[in-house]
C-alpha cells in the first residue's frame, strides 16, 4: 500500500524520508553497539560477547582500533576475548579512550540530522516520525 502514497509525495518529501530513514537506523544500529557495551545482560537480552565472538566491527571498536598499530590492535582484542565475563575491564579500556563519548556524541549527530529531515516533512508525518526518533533515543535495551 506504499505505492498510492509514493505517488503522492514529491521528490524532496521522498528525498528528506530516505535519508531520515539511512541516518536513523544508523543511529540505532549504532546505540544498538552502545548498549551492548554498557547495558547488563538482562537489560540488553544478549551478552557482550555475542558481538565479540562473531567478531563483529561495530562502531566503538573501529573507534578503538583506528589509529592503533597491528601490535595494539591485536592486544585490545586479547583484552576483549580474555575479559569477555567482566566488562567494566572492557568499559574502562572504551572510557580510556573516550570511545563511548564519541560513539555518544555519532549517535546525537545522526539523530539531529534526522530529526532536521523530518521537519521538513509535512506536519502530521513529521508529528509521528518526531515520535519515533524520540522513542529510539530513549531506549535503554
Amino acid at each position: 500500500h506504499i505505492a498510492p502514497i509514493a505517488n503522492e509525495i514529491d521528490y524532496e518529501v521522498a528525498e528528506n524520508l530516505n535519508h531520515f530513514g539511512i541516518e536513523l537506523g544508523q543511529a540505532f544500529q549504532i546505540q544498538d553497539d552502545l548498549l551492548e557495551i554498557t547495558s547488563d545482560v538482562s537489560n540488553m537480552g544478549k551478552s557482550l560477547d555475542s558481538d565479540i565472538v562473531s567478531g563483529k566491527k561495530t562502531y566503538p571498536l573501529i573507534l578503538m582500533l583506528n589509529g592503533k598499530t597491528e601490535a595494539e590492535k591485536a592486544d585490545f582484542l586479547d583484552l576483549m576475548k580474555a575479559n569477555i565475563d567482566n566488562r567494566k575491564v572492557i568499559v574502562n579500556a572504551y572510557r580510556e579512550h573516550a570511545v563511548l563519548d564519541k560513539t555518544r556524541e555519532k549517535i546525537s549527530l545522526l539523530m539531529n540530522k534526522a530529526l532536521n529531515r523530518i521537519d521538513k516533512l509535512p506536519e502530521k508525518l513529521s508529528e509521528n516520525l518526531h515520535y519515533l526518533v524520540n522513542m529510539i533515543s530513549k531506549r535503554q535495551y
